[in-house]
């Protein structure tokens, strides 16, 4: 039936229990679902738990009334609209499988929702206020889903509402809405049966569908229904109750009433917040679901919210509204007795001073017309001073503002020129291991975070990457020594203290004092937990670790007799060896104080220090030219050695068949003892050695120096050192850990420092392959790093010590592109073909999800988007942009000139695309077309091909390297170079950002890599190390490090990294 006011139209349908039911009779399926029970009808129809035979799941089949549907003549409307809400996805929205008619009669299946619905579980539980406005907070994101796929539900309630998750647990709840816009055929209509009782829920109706405005009706009414049960939530009642009647009345003209008056603990933005959608007109509701649902969401995360409260003459208003001619009489009333009070008043004190003025007016009127001449003049004159005074002020006042600047650009690009000054003295401070000059030079920017960024926090990191440092107070350290169990670590200073530590627990230091300062050697006898010490080549004595107490001592060389000068311990025989220094060497037993050899002779040979094996079957005394080596056991000479050079400190090693010896200068000369003595040696350091220590495994030998580091050499392989810089100063003392996992050293800077025998600084390269290194990408967190290999091979290694590597094949073309996303969950490749693949690098490294980005030519460059939602690939003439989720298709923009770089917008809203002619375009990923800007031929900067591009993460810059030597940088908003340099020996093939933007890094075919200030392009440090060409570079997201690859197969850490 239709109205002649709105144009609405109401049914009126006959609704005893009769008519609800359905024609299926004794049928028992429908289609290929058979039916297991009805689980309840109401007035539109009636919904059956069945058995879908065909994929084995049960499901709820609700069957409408044929009163409802309209019967077989608009079935084909009805299945539409059902068709459209089985669009719907959404985890809040029970989802609709299937539409079908059978025998003229629709059927909706859907899924079965096992539980109860939010009517039936309201009756029984209470929702505290934060459960309420979460749970409806998630109703009004699965209508906002609704909204945008254009349904709305137009008849919202609780029982419309299944409780998702455990009753048993409030805070697993979740709403599942149904009956999406199936209920009733028309917008807004209230159906009436025949005796004019409505069929819906009035208390949950928006006032425009209780007028029946049909035309009215949109996502709003639903906000309003969603809006009652927030209402009832809080408060326990409806805002309106009644007869229908009464309610349909109430809906239509009375404002609900304030929750806060039914329970006063509910928060004053949460009560706006539900007035708000209870707002009678339409115009003043939430506009979208997904407005009210970020309104819940601020109020839940205690932010403010954007709905305003109702004021007083709001409420005014719509007091007025409901009772029209009561406010028009009181308005009209006041405004008659306002206006007549005020025009008494007015005219009265308007007539008395229009006398008293025109009294004063006569009189000031005679003296003001004698003056304006002179006045008149005199202000002219005035004037015409003020303008010359203000003309010449504001020239010099920018006169002096210019003055001013120039001053601050001159001062600041000064303090920029010693910045860079002093970090390029830095680079060089470490490579001359003069770390208290290169410490004391960090620190004067240690405040100045502006200024400072990745160069400075490298070379930090490096001066602090020892794995412990063990400060001692008093003296330098002279000698170290690991118990043979590795419990014990003991220090002796110059002053006669020794430091005993149990393990390297700097906590657990304890101190012993010896008579005298330096004349002394110490040894550990670990079965027994004692330290041996002999004092002046005298005094023997046994101290107990535990204790740090004096247990026994002996006086070797009564007194009165010369003492002995050079001393050698040696814990497997516990045995003392000690020389005059001239020739003979005598033997004692320390655990007796006895003599017990004295056999050891040879003529000048002026001993300077004596060393024995580990395992006390070999000794050698050193002498200035000379060298004699014994075998213990039974007094051979087994070795002779005279040079020509001063010889300074020696080492035996665990076998005594290796012997390294340290000479005047910087070399280190090395004996295989009982074979030819053909001797090897050993350059690097660049002043005296000053000690000597083996490895037990004897493989590797360490050197102490005067020139502030150490070195670890492999005994096989001279060529294979590593150096270790740290110490403030010279290097005294030296000593490998039983495990030979670890070293202590010991200098002249008071400190006892803990290293990794296999330091990871500053550089560790491996060879991860026979191929090139064409891409590396690190993951988030910085502990993994992957290496794309020419081979097609991707090889993931941990950059933690000793961490796990693992290999996967592609499908053997190069790897041109790597990427960590969805917090290093994932890892995308792409390579030379187009071949996509997305692996889970920490579970095995299984491919998820592979594509191919289809095109003629090779790809050169790929890169992942901001979002990590697309992938753009510069492929032969083309870019095309892949959605990484399969959802979208390809786009593909025709560049012309072969593309060999690209680089998204931090923003995602721009690409920059690096030609082969070196030129630049730039274009916008979301429209297909021609490009925003295409830079010319005539108007290109590099002259040659842009190996590499890289937008600035701060956005508003880009920098391109080329193959003619350049590095550009360019500013985004105008298409112009900023700065440019061509400093370069040879040619850059790839460049990035550092994650502050402050420094661009660079890398290529003259095999070093650059630190640059993004800010003029200032040179700030170099790293050499690559023997080949450098193929691919990464910067680490976490720390000062950086990872770079070459066509030698060498991929190199470079910064400090520590366990």
């Amino acid at each position: 039936m239709d109205c002649i006011n709105c144009g609405g139209h109401f049914g009126l349908i006959n609704v005893d229990q009769n008519a609800l039911s359905t024609t299926i009779g004794e049928q028992r399926t429908i289609g290929h679902f058979e039916l297991l029970g009805e689980v309840g009808h109401g007035a539109s129809g009636s919904v059956w738990k069945a058995l879908d035979t065909k994929l084995d799941r049960i499901v709820a089949i609700k069957i409408p009334r044929v009163d409802i549907t309209g019967g077989s003549s608009s079935n084909e409307q009805f299945l539409r609209e059902a068709r459209a809400v089985a669009q719907l996805n959404h985890p809040s929205i029970v989802p609709v499988y299937e539409v079908g008619v059978l025998d003229d009669e629709i059927y909706i299946v859907s899924d079965f929702v096992e539980g109860v619905s939010m009517f039936d579980y309201c009756s029984v539980h209470r929702m505290s206020a934060r459960q309420a406005a979460k749970f409806c907070m998630d109703v009004a994101l699965a209508l906002e889903h609704a909204h945008c796929n254009g349904v709305v539900h137009r008849d919202l309630k609780p029982a419309n509402i299944m409780m998702g998750g455990s009753a048993a647990d409030p805070a697993s709840l979740f709403p599942l809405v149904l009956d999406f816009g199936l209920a009733k055929r028309d917008v807004g209509e209230i159906t009436m049966t025949y005796d004019g009782k409505v069929l819906g829920t009035p208390a949950y109706m928006p006032p425009e569908q209780a007028r029946g405005e049909a035309h009215g009706v949109d996502c709003r009414a639903d906000i309003y229904s969603l809006g009652v049960i927030l209402y009832e939530l809080l408060t326990g009642e409806l805002p309106f109750r009644g007869t229908v009647r009464m309610l349909l009345h109430q809906v239509i003209n009375d404002a609900a009433p304030s929750p806060r008056k039914l329970n006063g603990s509910i928060a004053r933005d949460l009560e706006t917040i539900t007035l708000k959608c209870l707002e009678k007109s339409p115009l003043k509701r939430y506009q979208s679901s997904a407005a009210l649902a970020a309104d819940l969401d601020a109020w839940l995360s205690h932010r403010p919210i954007t709905a305003r409260p109702t004021g007083t003459l709001g409420r005014l208003g719509r007091w007025s509204k409901r009772r029209p001619v009561v406010a028009c009489l009181l308005l009209l009333v006041s405004i008659i007795l306002i206006g007549g009070i005020s025009t008494t008043t007015y005219f009265a004190v308007s007539a008395s001073q229009e006398a008293d003025r025109a009294i004063v007016s006569q009189r000031e009127a005679n003296a003001q017309s004698a003056q304006a001449i002179i006045a008149r003049q005199h202000a002219e004159s005035e004037k015409e001073i003020a303008e010359h005074n203000a003309s010449e002020a504001r020239t010099a006042r920018r006169k002096a503002e210019t003055e001013s600047q120039r001053a601050r650009d001159s001062e600041e690009n000064a303090r920029q020129q010693t910045y860079v000054s002093d970090m390029l003295l830095a680079q060089r401070d470490w490579e001359t291991a003069n770390i208290s000059r290169l410490e004391s030079t960090l620190d004067k920017y240690r405040d100045d975070t502006g200024r400072r960024s990745f160069e400075w926090g490298y070379w930090h990191d490096l001066c602090d990457a020892q794995y412990m440092k063990i400060g001692i107070k008093t003296a330098w350290v002279g000698q170290i020594v690991y118990s043979p169990d590795g419990r014990w670590l003991v220090g002796s200073g110059f002053d006669g203290t020794i430091y005993v530590f149990d393990g390297d627990n700097e906590n657990s230091q304890r101190t012993i004092k010896i008579a005298g300062n330096g004349g002394y050697q110490i040894s550990i006898n670990s079965e027994s937990d004692e330290l041996i010490t002999v004092v002046g080549g005298r005094v023997l004595q046994i101290w107990n670790l535990d204790t740090c107490l004096l247990d026994r001592e002996y006086e070797l060389i009564p007194s009165g007799v010369a003492r002995l000068r050079k001393t050698a311990l040696c814990a497997a025989t516990q045995r003392v060896f000690i020389t005059d220094g001239n020739s003979e060497i005598r033997v004692w037993d320390w655990n007796t104080g006895e003599l017990v050899d004295a056999s050891f002779d040879e003529n000048a040979i002026n001993i300077q220090q004596l060393t024995l094996s580990s395992n006390g079957r070999v000794l050698a005394a050193i002498g200035q030219h000379k060298i004699v080596v014994w075998d213990v056991d039974d007094h051979r000479v087994i070795m002779r050695y005279t040079g020509k050079k001063r010889l300074t400190s020696g080492a035996l090693n665990a076998g005594g068949d290796m012997l390294a010896v340290g000479e005047e200068g910087s070399r280190v000369a090395f004996w295989a003892v009982r074979e030819s003595p053909s001797v090897r040696f050993l350059v690097g350091h660049t002043a005296r050695v000053t000690q000597i220590a083996f490895s037990n495994d004897s493989k590797r030998l360490l050197t102490a120096s005067d020139d502030r580091t150490v070195r670890i050499w492999g005994v096989e392989n001279e060529r294979n050192s590593q150096k270790i810089t740290g110490h403030r100063g010279k290097v005294y003392s030296v000593a490998f850990h039983p495990d030979n996992k670890l070293i202590a050293t010991g200098g002249f800077d008071f400190s006892i420092r803990i290293w990794h025998a296999s330091p990871e600084l500053p550089v560790r390269p491996v060879t991860t392959h026979a191929s090139d290194i064409t891409s590396i990408a690190v993951s988030p967190d910085g502990k993994q790093v992957a290496a794309g290999l020419s081979s097609g091979d991707v090889v993931l290694r941990s950059t933690m010590k000793n961490g796990p590597t693992q290999t996967f094949s592609d499908e053997g073309n190069p790897i041109v592109s790597l990427t960590y996303i969805k917090k290093g969950a994932l890892l995308v490749s792409c390579d030379s073909s187009g071949h996509v693949q997305l692996r889970t690098p920490l579970l095995g490294g299984i491919v998820v999800n592979a594509m191919r980005a289809e095109g003629q030519g090779r790809v050169h460059a790929a890169q992942i988007s901001p979002s990590e939602s697309q992938l753009v690939v510069a492929r032969g003439t083309t870019l095309i942009v892949l959605d990484l989720l399969g959802i979208k298709p390809q786009r593909i923009f025709e560049t012309t000139v072969l593309s060999t770089s690209v680089a998204w917008s931090p923003d995602g809203n721009l690409l920059v695309c690096g030609h082969s002619n070196g030129t630049i375009s730039i274009w916008n990923p979301q429209e297909t077309g021609s490009a925003i800007f295409q830079q010319d031929m005539d108007n290109r900067v590099a002259t040659n091909r842009i190996s590499d591009v890289a937008f600035n993460p701060l956005g508003g810059q880009f920098v391109t390297v080329s193959t003619d030597k350049k590095l550009i940088l360019w500013d985004v908003a105008s298409r112009s170079v900023i700065a440019s340099t061509d400093s370069f020996t040879d040619f850059p093939l790839c460049v990035r950002y550092t994650m502050d933007g402050k420094r661009i890094v660079t890398a290529g075919s003259d095999k070093v890599i650059k630190v640059w200030r993004s800010q003029g392009l200032r040179e700030l440090m170099e790293l050499q190390g690559h023997a080949g060409n450098v193929l691919s570079l990464a910067i680490s997201p976490v720390g000062f490090r950086i990872f770079s690859g070459d066509d030698k197969g060498r991929l190199r850490f470079w910064g400090a990294f520590k366990e």
